[in-house]
């Protein structure tokens, strides 16, 4: 994280369940890091939820962003309570920051910031620095993505991470391949947010897989003509317009996330128009993922 002497806040309180729509949008109007306060509260209590910047930001910005993510959640305005803005000194972020991430264990795999170490035996590390870029393996479409790959993908296959964010799901295929000894085939990770190429390619090498990713700048145009597993953990108004050329580029297995619950039927409609043989739904909270196979 940038090394500022002061950073400024924004403190959004919301109806429980509302909680991640308010840090998708302090995330859009370029919070550097954001916390929850759930800890030891009553299942029916408010959250707040903390977004921190390296620039003062207007409350009203902060509401309006807010209100704009609950709608696209399919919440009520009226679920946020509150907004209020403030200061706070670089030990109280960093030390908040630090306390706010913990390992998350999703299937085979255990994602762990560098700071905090896990016994390799329990499970497949991969350690990723908490940033902006999408994908440290907390949210539960990160982890429903990570189940997936666990289940269904074969190590040492082909593999196509479309928005790659922090790269978690392309280190995740190589680090299966890595623990089984095997060669694998081309894994590459794409995303339009150029910043998040170059997170993307530390992270791999941090964990020891930089050799065996490619990363680049683009959408799925980038990629080649087909990999044995697609996964695109973005959202749904992403997806459909691309639906084509995912599908067209998923040899076996198409994992699709980043999707609300309520948008189940839409994207089941929309995969009935292609031949797989199978498709899975799995949920968490109110997301979901869809494995197509063929």
């Amino acid at each position: 994280m940038p090394e500022n002497e002061q950073w400024y806040t924004l403190s959004a309180v919301v109806a429980r369940g509302s909680e991640e729509a308010a840090e998708s949008a302090f995330g859009l109007i370029g919070a550097l890091g954001t916390q929850i306060d759930g800890l030891r509260k009553p299942p029916n209590e408010p959250l707040e939820v903390v977004g921190y910047f390296d620039r003062p930001v207007d409350a009203r910005e902060a509401t309006e962003a807010i209100w704009a993510e609950l709608e696209l959640y399919g919440h009520d305005p009226d679920r946020l309570i509150s907004v209020s803005s403030g200061v706070a000194e670089a030990e109280d972020w960093l030390a908040e920051w630090k306390r706010h991430w913990q390992p998350t264990t999703s299937g085979r795999f255990i994602v762990t910031p560098p700071w905090i170490d896990v016994d390799p035996g329990s499970g497949i590390v991969i350690k990723i620095e908490p940033n902006m870029a999408f994908g440290t393996g907390t949210h539960d479409t990160t982890r429903l993505c990570l189940e997936l790959l666990g289940d269904r993908h074969e190590p040492g296959r082909s593999f196509l991470d479309v928005g790659t964010g922090t790269g978690l799901l392309a280190i995740a295929a190589a680090k299966a391949a890595q623990e089984q000894h095997i060669a694998t085939g081309p894994i590459l990770g794409c995303d339009t947010d150029i910043p998040s190429i170059e997170i993307a390619r530390q992270n791999a090498i941090a964990n020891g897989v930089g050799d065996m990713i490619e990363f680049v700048a683009g959408s799925i145009d980038t990629a080649g003509a087909e990999y044995d597993s697609v996964f695109a953990n973005v959202t749904l108004d992403v997806i459909l317009p691309m639906l084509d050329d995912l599908v067209a580029r998923a040899g076996r297995l198409l994992v699709l996330s980043g999707i609300l619950a309520m948008q189940r039927a839409e994207i089941i409609e929309a995969l009935s128009a292609y031949s797989f043989a199978e498709i899975e739904v799995r949920a968490s909270s109110e997301w979901i993922a869809v494995a197509a196979v063929r």
